[in-house]
């Protein structure tokens, strides 16, 4: 698997490898100073042999700015630029129209997200924050229920991941669904039982329910 860090950690990925990492797992020194001059922002740590200056694949840059775009809000400009080319050169990649999705539904476009993100699940398989965000996009639609559906499938695609389970219990009772909230919330807390502040959050949130 391809491993990269941007340039501005690499001194300090080095040294924490160094005093924690068993020698056979631990990359040389080399390999954190070896960025290209087509690719200065990002340090590709495990190349394969006499392939360090061959251009990274931009399906693979755009993965590698997206996760790094989370955490540090520079690589956002490269990361859009990077999906501005293949919009055009791969429009039918699951991943790309995922990406376009998002980037409609940051902008406000819930309908144009829509669109992009129910056209990445007919060209990939199934993936949870697709279904994630396909719901953030019907939910602004005012398609509630459907947005439930799709809330759930992100659920099943990834069961361990507390974000769209709490989601789904703020709109359950959004929806005044009071009854599927506790069970919701009962689900929630079986799965994560250290999760204390949800535990509180969640009474707040549901303390107007009317009594059965």
């Amino acid at each position: 698997m391809d491993m990269w860090v941007p340039r501005f950690a690499a001194n300090v990925i080095s040294v924490f490898m160094k005093s924690t990492c068993k020698p056979a797992w631990a990359f040389r020194d080399a390999a954190f100073s070896q960025t290209t001059s087509s690719l200065s922002d990002l340090i590709h740590l495990n190349p394969a042999p006499g392939k360090q200056n061959v251009p990274v694949p931009l399906l693979t840059l755009l993965q590698a700015y997206g996760e790094l775009a989370a955490y540090r809000p520079e690589y956002v400009a490269p990361y859009l630029k990077v999906l501005a080319v293949l919009q055009k050169t791969e429009p039918n990649n699951a991943l790309v129209q995922a990406a376009l999705g998002r980037r409609s539904l940051r902008n406000g476009k819930p309908h144009e997200a829509t669109n992009h993100l129910q056209r990445a699940l007919t060209l990939g398989p199934p993936q949870a924050v697709v279904y994630a965000d396909l719901s953030e996009a019907l939910d602004k639609l005012g398609q509630r229920k459907q947005a439930l559906s799709m809330l759930r499938n992100a659920i099943q695609q990834d069961p361990f991941n507390p974000t769209p389970q709490r989601t789904l219990v703020f709109r359950l009772i959004d929806l005044k669904q009071y009854g599927n909230a506790q069970a919701a919330i009962q689900h929630y807390l079986q799965v994560f039982p250290q999760d204390y502040f949800m535990r509180q959050k969640f009474a707040l949130a549901i303390q107007d329910a009317p009594a059965k």
